[in-house]
């Protein structure tokens, strides 16, 4: 059997009487004898469904037990899960079952499955409140694919990543030891698990330790008094959470228990700011960390210890390489290039069903992060931006996330994205805002005022563009696509 299922057994017989999961909006708690007999439960009903190992099973739900299990027992049984976001729109859907090649969608809620997919829906009770059954784990191997994750598609149509069990035993027994989880910690899961992060940050690598993981519904403003109460009944000592999580939190005022010993923020640059307040507020930092779903989830993280100011830490346990437009290795500290990563937590190769290669051509086993950075004499990295979101005016270089985050300290803007549109052989830089203020006219000479003596006249963007809202995936990233549609459609001034 694969790595990951025989670490979950060791774990299950280890630690069997002790509480793994708890279900807050419920209060249902699970013990890790309790997690093996569902799994077995569950892997026996699959079986006499004709499910096949290597099959993609999806599972369309929001964070609770159930889906947790229906993970956990898809690993072991040696099919693919592939969880998908509930909140899909049918084209969405549509387009990733018909991708995947799914041929069952396992969910709570029947009705929300297209009606083209209605015959492949399957209800989590129905394998869940099967008769307990034993069951005896396959000989997976440890390169076959485990899980299967679509990426945001920011800048398109959205890309299979193919994650391998020992892919996901890596980066979870990475996230074990670098966090040093023990079987007295408690994690609190508010991150969708229908990507990496939550699941490789607050639970997996909990399973692996022994320890305990709340699962809660997915991170929503409204449920701000909930994410107070559970960290203070549960004695919370951890959770991880996206940069705009925490400032809701430091905007609403929210209150953190004692218990609490360090929280993680990814999938989006954290700024400055926020870092700073937290810490002032609560006393303890964030842990900045970067990473992608093609190597699992982390990539860098900085120890709990040391936070050099605007870095997103070490590489944990995995390579990475800065290299120069030439795909040559940058040698010197401090010198930009693309950054590259390999290891046991990264993809193989290419994407799910498709030739696109995400690896790099001259160093074999890394893969093109698509992100530019350097790193410094201790080996802490630093993003500078996406070599896809950067422009070029007079010789010059300029990062959009670096005009973004100058933006954000501008006080009539709640929310912004800077974008790169080509037209006519010409490369613009349009500045899309959400403007507090109800007079729109002035927000171009507003904003460029404001740029001008932080970032000079060179950097200035060709149009700013009014918008309701920044479309964003679950995890906070921009979805390009939808974004440059909506300039078309919204007011526009130079």
């Amino acid at each position: 059997m694969s790595i990951l299922t025989q670490s979950f057994i060791e774990s299950c017989q280890k630690y069997s009487d002790r509480t793994a999961l708890i279900e807050y909006s419920s209060g249902k708690e699970l013990t890790y004898t309790d997690i093996w007999i569902y799994i077995q439960t569950i892997c026996h009903r699959l079986n006499t469904m004709g499910v096949q190992s290597g099959e993609v099973l999806c599972f369309s739900a929001e964070n609770s037990l159930d889906l947790v299990l229906m993970l956990l027992a898809s690993f072991c049984y040696g099919a693919i899960a592939c969880p998908l976001n509930p909140r899909l729109s049918t084209n969405e859907f549509e387009n990733i079952i018909n991708h995947s090649g799914a041929k069952w969608i396992f969910t709570h809620k029947i009705e929300e499955i297209p009606e083209s997919f209605a015959d492949r829906g399957i209800h989590f009770f129905s394998l869940l409140s099967s008769n307990p059954s034993s069951w005896v784990p396959p000989q997976t191997e440890d390169l076959n694919i485990a899980l299967l994750i679509y990426t945001s598609g920011t800048t398109g149509q959205p890309k299979g990543v193919p994650l391998t069990h020992q892919n996901i035993f890596s980066n979870a027994n990475a996230a074990k030891e670098w966090f040093e989880y023990t079987d007295h910690h408690t994690s609190l899961c508010i991150l969708p698990l229908f990507h990496t992060f939550g699941l490789i940050s607050d639970v997996l690598p909990l399973l692996l330790a022994g320890g305990k993981t709340i699962i809660s519904p997915i991170f929503d403003i409204k449920l701000l008094a909930d994410i107070e109460l559970a960290i203070q009944k549960y004695n919370i000592h951890s959770f991880s959470a996206v940069p705009l999580m925490f400032d809701l939190m430091l905007q609403f005022d929210i209150k953190l228990e004692n218990s609490l010993k360090f929280v993680i923020s990814g999938a989006a640059p954290l700024s400055i700011s926020t870092q700073e307040r937290f810490a002032e507020k609560f006393g303890f930092q964030i842990i900045p960390a970067y990473g992608l779903s093609e190597a699992t989830c982390f990539v860098t993280s900085c120890p709990k210890d040391m936070f050099p100011r605007k870095s997103c830490g070490k590489p944990v346990h995995c390579n990475l390489l800065i290299v120069s437009e030439t795909s040559e290795e940058v040698l010197d500290c401090d010198q930009v290039g693309e950054i590259l990563v390999s290891g046991s937590n990264v993809i193989n190769d290419t994407y799910f069903e498709n030739n696109l290669s995400c690896q790099s051509t001259i160093h074999a086993s890394y893969i093109k992060t698509g992100d530019l950075g350097y790193l410094d004499q201790q080996g802490f990295l630093y993003i500078v931006g996406r070599k896809k979101n950067m422009l070029i005016r007079g010789g010059e270089k300029i990062y959009l996330s670096d005009i973004e985050h100058t933006l954000r300290l501008h006080p009539h803007i709640s929310d912004c994205a800077v974008i790169r549109v080509n037209e006519e052989n010409q490369e613009l830089m349009i500045v899309c805002i959400v403007w507090k203020n109800e007079d729109i006219a002035d927000s171009a000479k507003s904003i460029k005022s404001f740029l001008l003596p932080i970032v000079g006249k060179q950097k200035l963007p060709d149009r700013v563009c009014v918008v309701p809202f920044i479309p964003r995936t679950a995890t906070h990233k921009v979805k390009m696509a939808v974004l440059t549609e909506m300039i078309q459609e919204h007011i526009c001034v130079s």
